[in-house]
């Protein structure tokens, strides 16, 4: 869609969200979709194991449109799956990427370093 001002927007007329990086990346897109109860489609990097479980999307392996066709067919093979998938993902997005959650880590981060 190119340049996207209003992600919201777009997450709103979406089902799923693929995020089909070749690389290791900072993993945003997977909580801004949890914020809209969307599931996740992300590729097999150590960095999205803190955002992603088997209950909130599907990892496929980087590169691989074979095993990213699978997961996609997986995932919208059952609305029901795919909506507690995004519930899920919601719930992991709250747990740690709201502000309160920033907040509380920056005081505990300063108070170490502060002792």
């Amino acid at each position: 869609t190119g340049l996207v001002e209003d992600v919201g927007s777009a997450l709103l007329a979406s089902d799923v969200l693929i995020f089909p990086v070749t690389k290791e990346h900072q993993g945003r897109p997977i909580f801004e979709a949890g914020f809209y109860k969307l599931p996740v489609i992300v590729p097999k990097f150590e960095c999205f194991n803190e955002y992603v479980n088997d209950r909130s999307g599907y990892f496929f392996q980087p590169g691989d449109a074979d095993d990213l066709t699978e997961k996609i067919l997986k995932m919208l093979s059952s609305q029901s799956n795919y909506k507690s998938m995004g519930r899920e993902n919601q719930l992991l997005s709250i747990k740690s990427h709201t502000e309160g959650v920033y907040e509380s880590n920056i005081k505990d981060l300063l108070s170490k370093i502060l002792l």
